[in-house]
C-alpha cells in the first residue's frame, strides 16, 4: 500500500524542509494543486531535495496554458525529477469563472 499527501497551500520558502519531513515520515507521493498558487513551482524544489517521493499536480489549470507550455513544463519536471513527476491537469471553470 502507498500513502501520498496532498498540498492545498505551501511557501516555497518552506518546500525543502516540508518535503525533507514528508520524505523522512515514509510518505510515497507529494501532490500540489493550483488553490492560489502555482502547482508546478513548489514541485521543482520537491524534486531537488527528495529522493523517493512520487511528485504531480493534482490539478493544474489547463485552460490558461498552451499544450506547448504544459508539455514543455512536464518534460523539464519529469526529467529533473528523474521520472517521478506525474501532471494532473483540469478545467477548473466553476472555480475560476464565477
Amino acid at each position: 500500500m502507498k500513502f501520498d499527501t496532498w498540498l492545498l497551500s505551501h511557501s516555497l520558502a518552506e518546500m525543502p524542509k516540508l518535503t525533507q519531513a514528508i520524505e523522512a515520515i515514509g510518505f510515497d507521493g507529494l501532490w500540489t494543486a493550483e488553490a492560489g498558487n502555482d502547482a508546478f513551482l513548489p514541485l521543482v524544489l520537491a524534486a531537488e531535495h527528495s529522493q523517493t517521493l512520487n511528485l504531480g499536480t493534482s490539478i493544474a489549470v489547463a485552460f490558461p496554458r498552451t499544450p506547448t507550455i504544459l508539455a514543455h513544463i512536464a518534460w523539464d519536471l519529469a526529467r529533473y525529477s528523474k521520472g517521478r513527476f506525474k501532471m494532473g491537469l483540469g478545467p477548473q471553470t466553476n472555480n475560476h469563472f464565477q
